[in-house]
């Protein structure tokens, strides 16, 4: 259907044909990054927040951290919820189910800060007892206590290149790469070691 309108588009975080060009961030490396912090650090059992996982990028995100994860032989917990608006009793409920978990991964900073809420109500010390990373860095991961520990995601960088490519496509041209994969790094903050 894309096609058929024959106007210049571009996808943003989603690769939905190799005749469409793409910009997204490096999803995969963002969630072995997150599993290398908990390995790091000693984790023995984490719990994986993801969700949902229909979605390419929350399934890149999860192919980093679980192979990861796994590899280094760490127990493996995982639950898939919805993205923006997830059920905090299930979060809650599930996160008392391995309460002797030591770290926690969320896919999204919202799953994040649900998860902390829940961490709190249950009496957990973060990062003493256990550890939290999210995935966006969005403005809300510094105005929490603790301060959320997150991969950024480079919105700024995914805006340029989508435009330079959205130009290159106005102009006629054939985009120099037609799917650019921009990289994520972890801020680390109050909610890991």
């Amino acid at each position: 259907d894309y096609h058929d309108l024959e106007i210049p588009i571009i996808t943003i975080d989603h690769k939905v044909h190799e005749d469409t060009p793409s910009i997204t961030c490096d999803n995969e490396l963002g969630g072995k990054l997150a599993a290398q912090k908990f390995i790091q650090t000693g984790c023995k059992k984490v719990i994986h927040i993801q969700g949902p996982s229909f979605l390419l990028t929350v399934q890149n995100r999860n192919k980093g951290f679980n192979e990861t994860i796994k590899a280094a032989g760490i127990e493996l917990h995982t639950i898939d919820l919805a993205f923006v608006k997830p059920e905090f009793s299930t979060i809650e409920r599930f996160i008392k189910h391995y309460h002797n978990a030591d770290g926690i991964f969320c896919s999204s900073d919202v799953l994040a800060l649900h998860a902390l809420r829940a961490l709190h109500k249950l009496g957990k010390r973060i990062p003493e007892d256990i550890q939290v990373i999210g995935f966006d860095n969005i403005e809300l991961c510094e105005l929490v206590s603790p301060n959320l520990s997150t991969i950024d995601q480079p919105i700024d960088a995914l805006a340029y290149e989508a435009t330079q490519t959205l130009f290159e496509l106005i102009d006629k041209k054939t985009p120099q790469k037609m799917h650019k994969v921009v990289p994520v790094k972890l801020i680390e903050r109050e909610s890991t070691k």
